[in-house]
């Protein structure tokens, strides 16, 4: 294996190294049933499939489980690299521990087909290729290569490798090709194979391919695999060291945690480019645009340096440009060979830049970028009168994506004119699928000339803006049944990708989103936001509009107030120690301070919860140790704070050695019936999470009114929308008689998933439980035995 590509240390670009030094084990998942659509029953058969195949498997157990395997990828997916660690593994047993793939300790003989360098002979029969190899390659040692392959095919000896069936552009071709194979694995029934395609090129061949190979597809990138991706490369770049260690794990760490650079580090391919660009500048670009068009640059002008002669970025990127702008106005990822050479005509004609750097034929130029950089390639063939014509696409969408975006912010485009804004070419796509991502990269190019596009989508995210009253519902399907415009989603990539905007639209636009964000849970591009130069401004239009207190709890706004404090406490997570840094604010004397950190501790956990923070190491905090603190406030006469920490209570109550004392339970309890505002809820919350501690150490003291309530309480509205339910049933289990025991174990039985945690020693309690709860988990701090009662704190 090579590196190709890397500018600054041609001697390790041209260098030789086994492939295992760069090589991670890959993932595999199966590819879903094709179910017809007139089936009754498809969304329910494609949903149980999901359920049980929602993890993805090492691709060393799937080699192990099935003996024939047609392995699809998107472009740059690792197909022809996993082929060639196969190759090698079987070809060189010595080399099979090289690599933690797992690989099966089988004898086999690997043969590996690659289509595209067979194009002149793949409609021939497989044993006709083989038996001919010597003239085919010029290589007359391999004569006798078939008389030695045969006797190892009939035993089951032979590991067949076929690379990358959509190169086969011709669909007669490709469809004969697989007749082939399938009529040599009749011949030869116990041969291994691996078939790779991408899907695209997938489609025509699938029915016959399905009749002998188990399909499966290779799964994106993996953490643990984009980790050890960045340690192989500078291992291999600067050496076995200290430093060389640590540069690998504050990549990988910046990679895994910015959502835009993390959907790149996904695929093999592009997570290589983004190491070769790194090695070749010395750090990451700041923003997703500058990484693009390195990427690009290294594509058109440094990578494979020893095929092609590099092509001029001044006279490339403007006609690709113009190309990838046209397609994407029409919709389309594809283009005949002649569309393509007209497109890059008018390009020259609409551009007078493009004319004065273009050098050769439309033609030629694109067969030298094919070759050269593979940025358009041609993908297959389609009718087109009586012939079938090849057609075009872009290597990666991204790309597409990233050079319309170029031609939208330099003019690139047919009909421009140097009065015109950013709004014009993009005007008519603010909230459409298909530009979501050239959106925002258009903004980031154009600088300081994208102040319309941002007032446009601003305007059009102000019309969507549906939420703006108070006779909302306030129940718990607001959130789950959330969706952003995508008016907002785009305002919100925008920003989070430090597109430039002017004061007077900024506020306005940042307290749109915060109205918008739900707890920021939705998005992974609200941790960019919060972490960029207009983190603080959206922290502070957020808790603006928090603190007046009269927003509809559907709109989360304490949720993502708690969840941005969170998320900016952990950028700083280096220079402070979090533990010490949110007691500290607990015991100021500041009452804005003691209610952020009281908002902070609950959005470290309610983050968690909802996989926003999962990938930070929040297990470090002590939840239990702010308990005491967290106390001291439930009585606030601020009932904003009050709310913040009896919130902040139930989410850590349970983490706790101890269980709550009485009067911390009555005070709950208290709060419960306050119906004004959100107290009641979050206190029913609360009291909910406090399920299961031993029955006898506490009974509330209800009047009969009391009593009516929480009867009513339990049938007011249904289970999911009921703010009430959890405190309801679990003020009923420790009151004892108001309502009968078996009722009370099916209401227990029938809690929400979040409420498991306690309800199986609750259950054990109760007379009418039968088996003492069914498959609920019983909490590990549950089996500990009788706990002591918490003091209370001092308040």
């Amino acid at each position: 294996m090579t590196i190709e590509g890397v500018r600054a240390d041609l001697d390790t670009a041209q260098r030789k190294f086994d492939l295992e030094r760069l090589f991670v084990p890959l993932m595999t998942a199966p590819v879903p049933p094709e179910i017809p659509v007139n089936d009754p029953e498809r969304q329910e058969k494609l949903q149980r499939w999901q359920e049980e195949n929602a993890s993805a498997v090492p691709f060393g157990e799937t080699f192990k489980a099935n003996k024939r395997l047609a392995l699809l990828a998107l472009p740059g997916g690792g197909k022809t690299l996993l082929l060639k660690r196969l190759a090698v593994a079987y070809g060189d047993p010595s080399r099979r521990s090289a690599s933690e793939d797992d690989l099966p300790d089988l004898n086999l003989y690997p043969v590996l087909v690659r289509c595209r360098e067979w194009r002149e002979y793949i409609d021939k029969p497989l044993p006709t290729i083989f038996e001919n190899l010597a003239q085919i390659t010029g290589q007359f040692d391999l004569s006798g290569f078939w008389t030695a392959l045969r006797p190892k095919l009939r035993s089951g000896e032979v590991l067949l490798l076929v690379d990358g069936l959509d190169e086969i552009h011709n669909d007669a071709h490709r469809s004969m090709f697989v007749e082939h194979l399938e009529r040599f694995l009749e011949d030869y029934p116990e041969t291994r194979v691996i078939v790779t395609s991408r899907e695209a090129g997938f489609s025509l061949v699938a029915p016959t391919l399905a009749r002998f190979c188990e399909r499966w597809k290779l799964a994106p990138l993996s953490k643990k695999a984009i980790e050890a991706l960045c340690g192989h490369w500078h291992k291999l770049m600067v050496g076995d060291t200290p430093e060389g260690k640590s540069e690998a794990s504050e990549l990988s760490h910046k990679l895994l945690k910015t959502p835009a650079l993390r959907r790149l580090a996904e695929n093999p391919l592009l997570l290589t480019m983004l190491l070769v660009v790194k090695h070749g500048h010395g750090r990451l670009p700041p923003d997703r645009v500058s990484l693009y068009e390195r990427a690009v640059e290294v594509l058109l002008d440094t990578w494979n340096i020893k095929g092609h002669e590099a092509l001029n970025v001044k006279e490339a990127v403007p006609q690709l440009a113009y190309v990838a702008f046209e397609l994407m106005r029409q919709g389309r990822q594809t283009a005949t060979e002649n569309e393509l050479l007209g497109l890059l005509e008018e390009a020259r004609e609409n551009v007078p830049q493009i004319r004065r750097y273009a050098k050769d034929s439309t033609h030629d130029f694109l067969k030298r970028v094919e070759l050269r950089s593979s940025l358009l390639i041609e993908a297959g063939h389609q009718p087109e009168g009586r012939t079938t014509v090849p057609f075009y696409q872009f290597r990666h969408l991204t790309f597409q994506e990233y050079l319309a975006a170029v031609a939208s912010a330099e003019g690139h485009y047919r009909g421009y004119a140097r009065d015109q804004s950013l709004l014009t070419p993009l005007g008519d796509f603010l909230t459409a699928d298909e530009w979501k991502e050239v959106i925002p990269m258009a903004a980031v190019l154009a600088k300081k000339q994208a102040e319309p596009l941002i007032k446009g989508l601003f305007a059009e995210a102000e019309k969507d803006y549906k939420v703006s009253n108070h006779d909302l519902e306030t129940d718990d399907r607001s959130f789950s049944g959330y969706t952003m415009p995508k008016s907002m989603e785009n305002l919100l990539q925008c920003l989070s990708e430090e597109a430039e905007v002017s004061s007077e639209t900024l506020g306005p636009a940042l307290t749109l989103l915060a109205l918008h964000a739900r707890g920021c849970r939705e998005n992974d591009n609200w941790e960019a936001l919060l972490n960029g130069p207009y983190g603080i401004d959206f922290f502070n239009c957020a808790w603006e509009e928090y603190r007046k207190g009269d927003a509809p709890k559907v709109l989360w706004l304490r949720n993502t107030v708690a969840v941005s404090l969170a998320i900016q406490l952990i950028a700083r997570e280096e220079s402070i120690a979090l533990q010490e840094y949110i007691t500290s604010q607990l015991l100021s004397v500041d009452k804005e301070e003691i209610h952020k950190a009281l908002l902070t501790i609950s959005g470290f956990q309610w983050g968690r919860a909802g996989a926003r923070l999962e990938r930070h190491l929040t297990n470090e905090l002590g939840f239990a140790e702010f308990l005491p603190y967290i106390e001291r406030h439930l009585s606030d006469a601020d009932n904003q704070i009050a709310e913040a920490a009896t919130w902040a209570w139930g989410l850590s109550c349970r983490e706790a050695e101890s269980e709550p004392s009485k009067e911390i339970l009555d005070r709950l309890l208290e709060l419960y019936f306050f119906r004004e505002g959100p107290l009641g809820p979050v206190a029913a919350f609360a009291l909910g999470r406090a399920i299961g501690f031993p029955r006898k150490n506490w009974t509330p003291l209800l009047t009969p009114k009391q009593k009516q309530r929480l009867k009513s309480d339990l049938v007011e509205r249904k289970h999911s929308a009921n703010p009430y339910l959890r405190g309801a049933v679990m003020l009923l289990y420790y009151a004892k008689g108001v309502v009968d025991d078996r009722r009370l174990v099916r209401l227990l039985k029938n809690l929400p998933d979040r409420e498991r945690v306690g309800v199986r020693a609750a259950l054990k309690e109760l007379p009418s439980s039968g088996d003492g709860g069914g498959d609920h988990q019983e909490s590990p701090q549950l089996s500990k035995g009788p706990r002591k009662r918490r003091k209370t704190a001092p308040i």
